[in-house]
């Protein structure tokens, strides 16, 4: 889940389920209004554990666009 603000960036892992996610592959891009990539975020075959939920808040002056693959 991402949320898009022009001050504000927020991404979301959330695992509702009481049972453990393994293997799970998580990529976010955040890209300036041009498309160039400003932050990154990849994760590959991890586990999300049970009744999770994991925000990254970053704050920015720049208006960005969020992309979840």
């Amino acid at each position: 889940m991402g949320k898009s603000n022009e001050t504000e960036q927020i991404i979301e892992v959330k695992n509702p389920n009481s049972s453990l996610l393994r293997q799970v592959s998580l990529e976010a891009r955040i890209t300036d209004n041009n498309g160039k990539i400003v932050s990154e975020f990849q994760s590959s075959q991890t586990a999300v554990v049970p009744n999770a939920s994991v925000s990254l808040k970053l704050m920015l002056s720049l208006n960005l666009r969020v992309t979840i693959v």
